[in-house]
């Protein structure tokens, strides 16, 4: 029987810092199997934490907003972020976990274009050897070789997040393929260990297996004292350890590996195996496990890991509906937007999310001026609609920086004004503009994309408050009627004009002048 490859990580790893890219003496994150290294100096330790066996897990397994569990990695940093605040960050997804930073992605634009030049003028050297763009350079063109990326991936990553759809996976991929991926990607080189055979395994289970796990952990009937489970309440109690205070799930997780090594429970052949006493099958309820999974199965344990679970689902229900659709009949995932406002669920998003600014959406809450006029035939009713929509005029021509000729504005009060003709006249009060704003000079057209993107700028840059997905709902459901309406009188309009035009055509062609 041939004895299977034993392959360690400090030997599989990667040989610089993922955060200079440089070489030398180097700390592996402990977390599962992750293969990034690390400076002591790049993350703020000591160099004696190299030698150190504390677990210490680096920043690219958890949100670098709410510092949660990262569902989204970059691929040439440890940023990363969770599927809640991948909505408010510069943060774009590419395919399955993969994704980049602004930063990041703005260094592999240039590097796939060619360019020495940056977007604020700043000459770039990928060529000379003591710059961190030289070391970016070549550790992207490793990356790009092992996680299956291109230029045109890095290109449509970067329309994507111009677009504010940041948070969208355009790219299709079977399932099968990408579960698999997500896990292994960066973990190749185990498949030829035990442990790298049960890696692939499990990780190849369907998405359906892995819900039924998820509910079962959270429907299990676990009983908690204050921060921890009952079980390893008393666990922790019977070795002298004091649960007044909190301990976090990789305290715990060190303190039952200390027990284990002081009290010999590791199998004599295989190192990384515990044979668990009595106490620990009182927490664990398994004869038998395998050290590095400790913390997985400590994660049901904790109370905050259960409240943050059930948080999540409500969350992340829209992702988890779309993917039993496509998993039943292959159509892609919609937009918020595509759906109409009956069909939306407030539990489907976080309601303190800000809204995508994009076309689909502002299309929702957008009024023409004919429309407006309709409007003011019920005056109870026009103020609460028209606060909170948004509107489209000529922009101020002593505004030098502003680049179209009209612009997005949204409606934020009322105003009756009857000093000049003594004939009370409605003014509409806006965002950004000083001056209110009569309804006869409200456009009657469509907006334009570039308008929109104007929108967005504006309300990156900090100019205008970026509404919240809750107050966009609301006033997308107030508003649906009335656009709906509105919209089919103006298609019955243009119908009739196509059909008198085509009776026109076809009367002089009976009968030619």
């Amino acid at each position: 029987m041939v004895k299977k490859k034993c392959t360690r990580k400090e030997e599989i790893g990667e040989d610089f810092c993922f955060i200079c890219k440089d070489g030398g003496l180097l700390r592996f994150c402990d977390f599962k199997d992750c293969l990034k290294a690390y400076h002591p100096e790049c993350v703020g330790r000591e160099d004696s934490s190299v030698e150190s066996e504390d677990r210490w897990t680096c920043d690219w397994h958890s949100c670098f907003l709410c510092h949660k569990t990262s569902k989204f990695r970059c691929v040439c940093c440890p940023q990363a972020v969770c599927g809640r605040c991948i909505f408010n960050a510069e943060f774009v997804r590419v395919r399955g976990w993969r994704g980049f930073c602004n930063h990041c992605l703005q260094l592999t634009l240039l590097i796939e274009d060619g360019k020495d030049v940056d977007i604020d003028g700043t000459k770039v050297d990928f060529n000379d050897r003591e710059t961190y763009e030289f070391l970016f350079k070549e550790y992207w063109e490793l990356m790009k070789k092992k996680q299956g990326l291109t230029a045109e991936l890095v290109q449509m990553a970067s329309n994507l997040l111009k677009k504010g759809r940041n948070f969208r996976n355009e790219i299709e991929e079977s399932e099968e393929d990408t579960d698999e991926y997500e896990v292994s990607s960066d973990y190749e080189e185990l498949v030829d260990t035990e442990e790298g055979h049960n890696l692939v395994r499990k990780c190849k289970r369907s998405k359906e297996k892995l819900c039924t796990t998820r509910k079962k952990m959270k429907s299990s009937d676990q009983k908690f004292i204050g921060w921890g489970s009952k079980p390893v309440i008393e666990f922790l109690s019977t070795i002298g350890k004091d649960t007044r205070k909190k301990l976090s799930q990789h305290d715990v997780t060190s303190i039952i590996t200390t027990y284990c090594k002081e009290n010999k429970l590791f199998h004599p052949l295989k190192k990384k195996k515990i044979i668990c006493d009595a106490k620990l099958q009182a927490v664990f309820g398994r004869k038998s496990m395998n050290v590095n999974t400790v913390h997985k199965h400590l994660t049901a344990h904790f109370a905050e890991n259960m409240e943050q679970s059930s948080d999540d689902e409500s969350t992340s229900s829209i992702e988890e509906k779309d993917d039993n659709s496509s998993m039943a009949c292959k159509k892609p995932r919609k937009l918020i937007s595509d759906r109409k406002p009956a069909e939306l669920e407030l539990s489907d998003v976080s309601h303190t999310c800000s809204a995508a600014i994009i076309s689909a959406n502002i299309k929702l809450v957008y009024l023409k001026r004919s429309l407006v006029e309709r409007l003011l035939e019920n005056p109870e009713c026009f103020e609460g609609k028209m606060i909170g929509s948004f509107i489209r005029v000529k922009s101020d021509p002593n505004d030098y920086s502003q680049k179209n000729s009209y612009q997005l504005l949204q409606v934020t009060g009322i105003v009756i004004d009857s000093s000049n003709t003594g004939k009370q006249e409605i003014l509409l009060q806006v965002t950004y503009r000083l001056d209110y704003i009569p309804i006869y000079n409200l456009s009657d057209d469509d907006f334009c994309e570039e308008e929109c993107e104007d929108l967005r700028q504006r309300m990156k840059n900090g100019l205008l408050k970026n509404p919240t997905v809750m107050e966009l709902f609301e006033k997308a459901k107030s508003l649906h009627e009335d656009i709906t309406k509105h919209w089919i009188t103006e298609e019955l309009a243009r119908l009739q004009t196509c059909i008198d035009h085509a009776n026109e055509k076809g009367w002089r062609r009976e009968y030619p002048i």
